[in-house]
């Protein structure tokens, strides 16, 4: 895949400076960043170390999320703060109140949007979950993992975003089975019956995913005329350039720029047909099917339900605020996982 960016950025007719540029950034973040993660995690205090950290960033991401929302008004500071660093902005963007969402406001906590805060907390969530049930032996601290997983299933329920529903739910499917699924579920089921007032509107933003009716009670979104209108703008776009290779890092941009009516460019595959076209979908499907391979028994079920609910919200959705490298970097801790524990058994044999 890095090979295939950086030569469809090449042939691009598009800018050279700006394709490359895009290139190298896409390569080092998506790809070579990641790679070097797996290969550094050698024991089993690594992961010990990364979960812990993950866990504490989930209880650190949820108290700014809880000030944001009680105590800013849903207005973050951070995000203030970093766009008026760019003189270019001129007015606040992914800005939020009290009137978003059918009066529940959105929170994006330390993240760049409310979709990408959502996104995260929905992989941290399950990624808690599974080490849990199948590696409690990596959980340092049980106070710690209960807070940790109702601190990101609140970021996600707080965030008001259906973008995170597809990956959390799909991606549960894994754990249907586990204990530590089965108590979460439970505990679940009893909120929503006694707090189902409060949790209206929280449910309806699922519920609007399937009902239009919902949707534009709730402020409208992305729905399916808005969709084929999208695809058809891609066809043109894709068909104008190289469809086997691609225009480059860079076609993305240009084509949006171009307001043919790609809009925002919400699906990973809207990304791939341009910038590398045909066979960039090809190796990016082969990715995925990489990381199914990486794992064993258990590990292996969940990063095929991982991924499937991976590929189901970016192909719905754009996913602003959530890094794609660290999608790769969680589901290389679930395979480092198995891989460590079946070292520590070959040799306790």
């Amino acid at each position: 895949m890095i090979f295939l960016v950086i030569f469809s950025s090449t042939i691009s007719v598009l800018p050279l400076f700006n394709s490359l540029s895009c290139a190298f950034l896409e390569c080092v973040s998506s790809y070579i960043f990641p790679l070097l993660f797996f290969a550094k995690i050698k024991h089993p205090s690594d992961l010990k170390f990364i979960i812990t950290g993950l866990m504490i960033i989930s209880v650190i991401a949820a108290i700014y999320a809880y000030l944001e929302a009680f105590v800013f008004g849903y207005q973050n500071p951070l995000i203030m703060y970093e766009q008026s660093l760019n003189p270019n902005i001129t007015e606040n963007m992914w800005s939020y109140s009290f009137f978003d969402r059918g009066g529940r406001g959105r929170i994006s906590s330390i993240f760049a949007h409310a979709i990408g805060c959502g996104c995260t907390m929905s992989i941290f969530a399950v990624f808690f979950l599974y080490v849990k049930g199948a590696f409690n032996s990596y959980i340092v601290s049980n106070k710690l993992y209960y807070i940790s997983v109702f601190s990101a299933v609140f970021l996600v329920a707080l965030c008001n975003s259906r973008s995170p529903y597809p990956l959390i739910f799909i991606s549960l499917l894994a754990l249907i089975k586990s204990k530590s699924f089965l108590k979460l579920a439970s505990v679940g089921v009893v909120l929503i019956f006694i707090f189902q007032s409060e949790l209206a509107t929280f449910i309806d933003v699922l519920l609007s995913i399937f009902d239009k009716n919902i949707e534009e009670h709730l402020g409208g979104g992305s729905n399916i005329e808005m969709r084929m209108e999208q695809f058809e703008a891609l066809l043109t776009a894709w068909l104008s350039g190289n469809p086997i290779f691609g225009e480059g890092a860079y076609a993305t941009r240009f084509w949006l720029d171009k307001n043919i009516g790609l809009m925002g460019g919400e699906s990973i595959w809207i990304n791939l047909l341009l910038n590398t076209g045909l066979l960039g979908c090809v190796f990016y499907l082969n990715i995925m099917k990489g990381l199914v391979m990486l794992g064993k028994g258990y590990g292996k079920k969940t990063i095929f339900f991982f991924v499937v609910g991976w590929i189901v919200m970016k192909s719905a959705s754009s996913t602003p605020g959530l890094d794609t490298s660290l999608f790769f970097m969680v589901m290389f801790c679930i395979a480092k996982l198995n891989m460590l524990s079946n070292e520590i058994n070959s040799k306790n044999e």
